[in-house]
């Protein structure tokens, strides 16, 4: 109990700054959490342009096996010597 009014503002006044801090820091998380979705975002996009990519030179490769093919040269034995 307070003992006067002097210590009494101050309890109230640490109060506060408890309370302002903790809010903050709520504020702090939420932004990170939005912050988050949208990295998560951005790293989906991403994902799905390397894929495109990966898709294409899986097909570029399918080609090559087959010209080397075509050329009478074995495949396997040309990966077994990369």
């Amino acid at each position: 109990m307070p003992e006067s009014f002097e210590e009494a503002q101050c309890i109230i006044n640490i109060a506060y700054a408890e309370f302002s801090t903790r809010k903050a820091e709520k504020k702090l998380a939420d932004k990170r959490v939005i912050e988050a979705v949208h990295r998560m975002k951005l790293y989906t996009l991403q994902a799905s342009k390397a894929k495109e990519g990966m898709e294409v030179a899986q097909m570029e490769l399918g080609r090559a096996r087959w010209a080397v093919r075509k050329g009478g040269f074995p495949v396997h034995t040309l990966l077994e010597t990369r």
